[in-house]
C-alpha cells in the first residue's frame, strides 16, 4: 500500500509541472544568491588610512613638509608631501603598527612615535 501511495504523491507532484519549475527556480536563485555572496566575502580587503594638518606649535600650517610612514612589521615606507594647507593622506595601508615621522628644513616638529 504504502508504496502506491509514494507513487500517488510523485504524480502528484509532478503532474503540475508549473509549481516544480517554480521550486527549482527558486532554489537556483538561493543558490546563485548564496555564490555571489560568499564570492564577495572572500575577495573582501581590509584597509586603513591615516591623514592630517602639519602645523607648528602656533597652530600654523606647515606646508611642504615631508611626511613617511614606515610599517614596522615588514620595513616599507611610504613618503607624502604636506599640500598648501598642510594636508596629508595615506590610503590603503595595511591594518598595522606604523612609524610618522615629519621633517621640514628649518623646523622642529613634534609627532607621535607609534602608531596602531
Amino acid at each position: 500500500m504504502r508504496s502506491r501511495q509514494r507513487k500517488a504523491l510523485m504524480l502528484e507532484v509532478v503532474s503540475d509541472p508549473g509549481k516544480w519549475i517554480c521550486r527549482q527556480l527558486s532554489l537556483a536563485w538561493i543558490v546563485l544568491a548564496m555564490v555571489c555572496v560568499l564570492n564577495g566575502l572572500a575577495y573582501a580587503k581590509v584597509a586603513a588610512g591615516v591623514s592630517g594638518i602639519v602645523t607648528d606649535s602656533s597652530g600654523a600650517v606647515v606646508s611642504g613638509a615631508t611626511i613617511q610612514m614606515k610599517d614596522l612589521a615588514t620595513g616599507v615606507v611610504e613618503t607624502r608631501q604636506a599640500n598648501s594647507e598642510g594636508f596629508y593622506a595615506f590610503i590603503d595601508l595595511q591594518p598595522g603598527r606604523y612609524d610618522l615621522e615629519v621633517s621640514q628644513s628649518g623646523l622642529a616638529i613634534a609627532m607621535p612615535s607609534e602608531l596602531k
